[in-house]
């Protein structure tokens, strides 16, 4: 029953899904120039739409040692389910469209251990996450040990860790359950996830209220229950915020998760707040000044809004937004020289949507 409901648990994850390959093997030195090229092959593979170098490059056995599961029934069929499923990088490919992008940004080292940060952002709803993957060096091949994910605010290995507790610890509220209504349970959580893809909120939000209170109070289900609230009300939005700061105090993901909120609540101030926070998190990402402009526009304070603008179409010459709103700007201000400029390269960028420029030039002229 563990396994069963370990398969059936697994695919909840909007951070990833996951499928090991490999065995361990000793491990070696690694060098930035490695890390690095490991890290664009990765950018790469996932901007051609193919997800498996990701998939397949998860160390297994370092993996299931850092989830730290104990050592009876339970935990070695968790442990075997997990080692068995994982699809991060085909997850990635699946959620992106041809304006959205999933991009190294930089590589560091902490405690002697390699890092890597990718960013992922989605134009449509314009969502944003970062993952930190540590890696390492095994049988001469970079080899990925865990991965922190910002908007959870711990590593996979952390929640796989908790969702294995949310399951099987010993407790009063647990033990009110069979095997077959936690299923039941985790196959509803699951149906909350489709019903929030498929657009549904009202739906997904109904469903959520049924669950019960113990799989409400995990990490995960909270996490879902804030990404559904943001598509409401701000009121219901602010509630799923408090909830979750109140059984998750301190958490380092709330940066990210602000910076939604606070444009919610239309508190521009606080927004530049978590933005520089964040920034300061990660330790630099010209992407963040997006975010910036954002909020000096709606502050009304229109000489920093368009030095955030500048530098972010200077710094991420590939991101349509970017372009797309300064010129937008420009046309806007009678800027007609400086908008020319910026059209003639965006005319000559295949990737971005011509339809959309088409659309802002006809609406300024």
């Amino acid at each position: 029953m563990a396994k069963l409901i370990f398969k059936r648990c697994i695919s909840l994850f909007f951070i990833a899904v996951f499928l090991f390959a490999g065995c361990k093997q000793p491990v070696q030195q690694l060098t930035k120039e490695e890390s690095v090229t490991f890290a664009k092959e990765i950018e790469t593979a996932i901007k051609k739409g193919d997800g498996n170098l990701l998939d397949n490059s998860f160390d297994k056995n370092e993996f299931i040692k850092r989830m730290n599961l104990p050592n009876t029934a339970n935990g070695k069929g968790f442990s075997e389910g997990v080692s068995k499923k994982i699809n991060i990088g085909s997850q990635i490919v699946k959620a992106l469209s041809d304006q959205d992008n999933f991009e190294f940004i930089k590589h560091y080292v902490k405690e002697n251990k390699h890092h890597l940060i990718f960013r992922m952002f989605t134009t449509k709803d314009e969502s944003l996450n970062y993952h930190d993957y540590e890696i390492l060096k095994a049988g001469g091949k970079c080899k990925i040990a865990d991965a922190y994910i910002y908007l959870t605010g711990e590593t996979i290995a952390e929640t796989m860790h908790n969702m294995f507790n949310s399951l099987f610890q010993e407790s009063l509220e647990l033990d009110k359950y069979t095997e077959d209504e936690k299923l039941k349970a985790i196959n509803e959580l699951k149906e909350v996830r489709v019903l929030m893809q498929k657009g549904n909120i009202d739906g997904a939000k109904k469903l959520y209220e049924t669950l019960p209170n113990y799989l409400k109070k995990t990490k995960t289900a909270l996490l879902i229950n804030v990404i559904i609230c943001s598509r409401l009300t701000i009121s219901e939005y602010s509630e799923a915020i408090k909830e979750f700061k109140e059984l998750f105090p301190d958490e380092p993901n709330m940066n990210l998760i602000m910076i939604d909120g606070y444009f919610l609540q239309k508190d521009y101030i606080k927004v530049l707040a978590a933005v520089n926070a964040l920034d300061a998190q990660i330790n630099k990402d010209p992407f963040l000044d997006y975010h910036r402009y954002l909020a000096y526009n709606l502050l009304e304070d229109k000489i920093s809004s368009l030095s955030c603008l500048k530098r972010l179409v200077k710094n991420m010459p590939n991101f349509q937004k970017g372009y797309i709103e300064l010129i937008a700007v420009d046309l806007k201000n009678k800027n007609n020289s400086e908008a020319d400029s910026l059209i003639k390269i965006y005319r000559n960028t295949p990737r971005f949507s011509q339809p959309e420029l088409t659309t802002i030039i006809n609406y300024y002229q």
